[in-house]
């Protein structure tokens, strides 16, 4: 018999809302054949019911192993001790309705679903494991430290805890102390994950991401960053891949326009995603100094593409390849940073494609490859089971 596993996730597709990201539900799906899984998924609805009775469910749909579950609570995670109570009432009855008693609770958010997964283990006296999302948890953690000594309790009392990066696992240990047991790091599962060896990609960077979120991706600096190297390097070029809203496109437009870079800067649209690997293959480097950014899969999938990366420093994919020329990070807010970083990867370009081809040969990039990802996953599930 597989062992049961009950997730609890606010980020997993569902009949209430199907475009939520895939980094949980790539997990789950490729480690049915190993264990049973109950999804629990969330969606808070904001509105008066909230406020009187915060973790009311308004709308639940059961499909298979995926219970969806639409509840009120305040905006801001206000009240969320009292919602995630109340939700933990309602998950419990849930799970005795349809016979499945976990072996397993995953919360897969520490500072929202960590405590839903905390009330409902002391309901049905199962352990609980956590995984760390590091925006939403930083931010949380940051704009209410007055939660930091429930948060820490949680902390302290999960089984095990994972995290998709490890500048995640630092940033919470500093602040709340070291877990039970060292944080696993099992990164996001990758839309594609070829092995493109990497070649001269002459003075063009390139760079994607969803045109709506051009503020959060600090395009502003990166423009600022080519303008200020244009004197140096003539040829140099910058590509922007992704799709948009008409008001971002014009919003783009105009932070390039201003600088005066329609020469040197120019928006082509999305790529397909079976093609992005051989696009940024073609690249000198791919450059994202996002303020924020838990993850960001396609930094992973670069490297893989054989492309050298900047990424911001303390985000992202940061601490997986610390002190290689192939993956340079840079503070979000410097953008004299960036563009120095900039300047010496291009500078440099040959020199670091061949330790990233050095790296690819020896097998250091595996690690975000979907079948060396699913087999940490389901090795991290053995251990919080054991």
């Amino acid at each position: 018999m597989k062992p049961r596993i009950l997730h609890i996730s606010a980020d997993y597709p569902d009949r209430f809302q199907p475009a939520k990201t895939q980094a949980i539900s790539g997990l789950v799906e490729g480690t049915g054949d190993q264990f049973e899984h109950l999804v629990v998924s969330l969606n808070r609805a904001v509105g008066a019911t909230g406020v009187i009775r915060p973790g009311q469910t308004i709308q639940r749909d059961l499909t298979g192993s995926l219970l969806a579950l639409c509840y009120a609570a305040p905006p801001a995670a206000v009240a969320i001790g009292s919602a995630m109570a109340r939700l933990a009432d309602t998950v419990a009855r849930e799970l005795a309705e349809v016979d499945f008693r976990p072996d397993l609770i995953q919360g897969h958010k520490l500072t929202i679903e960590g405590l839903l997964a905390r009330q409902l283990s002391a309901r049905i006296g199962v352990p609980f494991a956590l995984t760390l999302q590091g925006n939403t948890d930083q931010k949380l953690m940051t704009q209410r430290p007055d939660r930091l000594p429930l948060i820490r309790q949680i902390w302290l009392e999960a089984r095990t805890i994972m995290a998709f990066a490890p500048w995640t696992a630092q940033w919470c240990t500093a602040r709340l102390g070291h877990a039970k047991r060292s944080v696993s790091i099992i990164p996001c599962l990758l839309g594609h994950d070829a092995i493109l060896p990497p070649k001269q990609g002459g003075m063009l960077i390139r760079t994607a991401f969803h045109l709506d979120f051009w503020r959060n991706k600090n395009l502003p600096a990166l423009l600022a960053a080519i303008s200020r190297l244009a004197p140096q390097f003539p040829s140099l070029r910058l590509e922007i891949a992704g799709g948009g809203s008409p008001d971002a496109v014009t919003a783009i437009q105009h932070q390039i326009a201003k600088r005066g870079l329609e020469d040197r800067v120019s928006l082509v649209g999305p790529v397909a995603p079976e093609a992005i690997q051989a696009w940024f293959n073609a690249a000198a480097l791919f450059a994202l100094p996002s303020r924020r950014e838990s993850f960001g899969m396609v930094f992973a999938e670069a490297l893989l593409a054989g492309t050298p990366v900047i990424h911001p420093r303390g985000a992202a994919i940061d601490g997986f390849f610390p002190d290689r020329a192939f993956a340079r990070s840079v503070a979000a807010d410097n953008p004299q940073e960036l563009g120095a970083t900039i300047g010496e990867l291009l500078s440099h370009q040959a020199e670091a494609k061949a330790q990233l081809a050095a790296a690819q040969a020896a097998g250091q990039l595996d690690l975000f490859r979907r079948d060396k990802v699913l087999a940490s996953y389901a090795a991290f599930l053995r251990q919080a089971l054991r």
